[in-house]
C-alpha cells in the first residue's frame, strides 16, 4: 500500500513522530487479564497460540539479572522452527484479532466444561484461518491451534475438510451450525422464500455458518474470492431468511465518499416528499390499521404517482395532526409513536418552507448517501467491489468499522455529533484477490478492522 501524494505530505516535517513497537507478551496477558478477568485460567494458553501465529511479532525481551543491561536477548515466543513462518495471505494477524477471538469466547466460556476447548478451537478457526486460502495452510494452522488446545490432528483435520454445520429455518430463528438468528418474519418475506433455491454445499454451509457468527457478533465482514464462488449470492440468501432488507453497492475507481455518506443536490419536489412519504408510510402502518385505510393509502400512492406533491403534503400534514392527539391503547408505545409523529412534523414543516422556496429559485440540501442511510435505518449494506475504490473514499469508513456502537458523523452537513446508529445495521464487503489487472488489495488499517 502505497500513500497517496496529497498537500498533508508538506506538513510531514513539522509532525514529531513517535514509533510504538508491538507490546511484549507479558504486556498483552496484563490487558487481556484487565479486559477478561473471566478467561484468566486459559488466557497463557490463548498468548502461546496468538504468538505461535504472529511469530517474532510479540517477542520478550530477556534483561540480563547481574545487572549488565547491554546484553538483551529478544526471545521469540514461538518455540518450533518447522511452525515458524506462517503464511498469511494478505493480512497480517493483529492485537485486534486476539481481541476479537476473546470476545467471542466469553459469552458460552465455562471452565470446568469439556466442550470448551473445542469452542475455542471452532472461534480460532475463524478468527485466525478463514482468510487463508489454500486448504493446506489452513490445515497446518488448524493443527498447530489443536496442539495447544489437546485437540487430536485428526479432529483438526476433520473440521478442515469434513465438517458441515446443519442450516435449520425456524419460524422465529434461524439455525446455521453453532449461531442462531433470530428472524423478521412477513408476507413478502415468505413469498421470496418460495420462489428462491440455494444449494446448501459443504463450503456454503460454511460460509453461512461463519457469516452468521460474525452478524450476532456485529462484526463487519469482508468476502475475498474470485468472480462467480457466491459471495454476494450467500449473503443475499443470508439477508432473505432472516427478513432484513440489504442494500448492494457497487464500488469504483470513480467512488466518493459522498456515494457512500451523503452530499448536497439541487433539489426538486420529487427529492423533497419521496423520503417524506417512506417515513409518513411507515409511521402511519403502526399507528392506524391497513385494512381500515387501503383507500388513504391508495390516495397517497396516487398523488405520487400524477406528481401532485402539494396535495400529498397537505394529507400527510393532516394526518399528522389527528395522530398527534390521538389517545394510543397502550401507554409505552403509545408515547414512543407521539415523539415519531412529532418528529415527523418537523420533517414535514421543514419541507413546506422548501416547497415554497423550490418555486422561485433552486434550492440545494443534503441528501443522505446510502451507506448512511443503512445505519440509520437498521438496514445490511453490501460494499462490493470494494478493493477498486480509492484509499481517501475508504478512510470515511474507519470510524464505522472501530466498533459495534461506533457510527459516523456527516461533517459535510454540518455535524458535530454522529448519527444515530441502529442495533440491527450490518456491513459486508467483498472484493476479488488483488491478482487481477487494476484489483488491489485494502489498505492495512481498513483490512484489519474486517473480520
Amino acid at each position: 500500500y502505497r500513500q497517496q501524494n496529497s498537500p498533508a505530505n508538506l506538513l510531514d516535517k513539522l509532525w514529531t513522530k513517535i514509533q510504538l513497537d508491538n507490546m511484549h507478551r507479558a504486556e498483552l496477558k496484563e490487558v487481556l487479564v484487565n479486559q477478561y478477568p473471566s478467561l484468566e485460567m486459559v488466557i497463557d494458553r490463548l498468548l502461546a497460540i496468538y504468538c505461535q501465529l504472529t511469530g517474532k511479532k510479540h517477542q520478550e525481551l530477556k534483561i540480563n539479572l547481574a545487572g549488565n543491561h547491554e546484553n538483551i536477548e529478544p526471545v521469540d515466543c514461538a518455540a518450533k522452527p518447522e511452525e515458524k513462518d506462517l503464511c498469511l495471505e494478505g493480512r497480517g494477524l493483529s492485537l485486534r484479532d486476539l481481541l476479537k477471538w476473546c470476545e467471542r469466547i466469553i459469552p458460552n466460556f465455562n471452565g470446568t466444561s469439556s466442550s470448551t476447548a473445542l469452542c475455542i478451537f471452532h472461534e480460532a478457526l475463524d478468527c485466525f484461518t478463514a482468510m487463508i486460502s489454500k486448504p493446506k495452510s489452513r490445515q497446518k494452522m488448524a493443527e498447530i491451534i489443536g496442539s495447544k488446545l489437546n485437540i487430536s490432528k485428526e479432529k483438526a483435520e476433520y473440521f478442515c475438510q469434513l465438517y458441515k454445520p446443519a442450516v435449520e429455518l425456524n419460524e422465529d430463528a434461524v439455525i446455521v451450525g453453532r449461531s442462531v438468528l433470530p428472524r423478521r418474519i412477513s408476507d413478502i418475506i415468505q413469498l421470496q422464500l418460495e420462489t428462491q433455491t440455494f444449494s446448501a454445499t459443504r463450503p456454503s454451509s460454511l460460509l453461512l455458518e461463519q457469516l452468521a457468527v460474525c452478524l450476532g457478533k456485529e462484526e463487519p465482514v469482508l468476502l475475498v474470492g474470485e468472480t462467480g464462488t457466491g459471495k454476494t449470492s450467500t449473503v443475499q440468501y443470508l439477508a432473505r431468511i432472516t427478513g432484513h432488507k440489504l442494500k448492494v453497492v457497487n464500488m469504483n475507481q470513480q467512488s466518493d465518499t459522498a456515494d457512500l455518506l451523503g452530499g448536497y443536490k439541487p433539489m426538486d419536489r420529487r427529492l423533497i416528499m419521496l423520503p417524506l412519504r417512506e417515513a409518513f408510510e411507515e409511521l402511519f402502518i403502526h399507528t392506524y390499521s391497513r385494512k381500515q385505510n387501503t383507500t388513504f393509502l391508495g390516495h397517497i400512492q396516487m398523488c405520487c404517482k400524477q406528481k401532485r406533491w402539494q396535495d400529498l403534503l397537505q394529507l400527510m400534514l393532516h394526518v399528522h395532526k389527528t395522530a398527534v392527539s390521538k389517545e394510543m391503547k397502550s401507554k409505552e408505545t403509545g408515547a414512543c409513536l407521539k415523539v415519531k409523529w412529532e418528529l415527523l412534523g418537523l420533517r414535514l414543516a421543514q419541507a413546506q418552507q422548501q416547497m415554497k422556496l423550490s418555486e422561485s429559485s433552486l434550492v440545494f440540501a443534503f441528501v443522505e448517501g446510502t451507506l448512511a442511510q443503512a445505519v440509520k435505518k437498521g438496514e445490511w449494506i453490501l460494499l462490493d467491489e470494494i478493493n477498486l475504490a480509492s484509499a481517501e473514499t475508504l478512510e470515511c469508513l474507519s470510524g464505522l468499522l472501530e466498533g459495534n456502537k461506533s457510527s459516523l458523523v456527516l461533517l459535510d452537513r454540518g455535524d458535530t455529533e454522529p448519527i444515530h446508529r441502529d442495533p440491527e445495521f450490518r456491513l459486508f464487503a467483498c472484493m476479488n484477490p488483488a491478482t487481477d489487472v487494476g484489483k488491489r488489495n485494502l489498505p492495512p488499517g481498513i483490512r484489519n478492522r474486517f473480520t
